[in-house]
């Protein structure tokens, strides 16, 4: 699970270059959160972290929803 959080972190810095800077915005929101999310690296072995990982990832991108949104308009 951890992995997968760094994986979503490299790729929104990359796709932020690419990007407007609307999209360049939300993305920097939604790697903030991310990395919220991320942890101590000590608790990734727990069992209950691949859970609270996932409600903070389905956080994220409802704090960023609003953000993408926008842009599109």
């Amino acid at each position: 699970m951890r992995r997968l959080a760094l994986v979503t972190l490299a790729l929104c810095a990359a796709l932020a270059a690419a990007q407007s800077p609307c999209e360049a915005k939300c993305n920097q929101q939604a790697s903030d959160c991310l990395k919220r999310c991320a942890g101590d690296p000590k608790d990734a072995s727990k069992p209950d972290q691949a859970k609270r990982l996932m409600e903070c990832l389905k956080t994220c991108e409802a704090e960023v929803k609003p953000c993408r949104d926008a842009c599109k308009r």
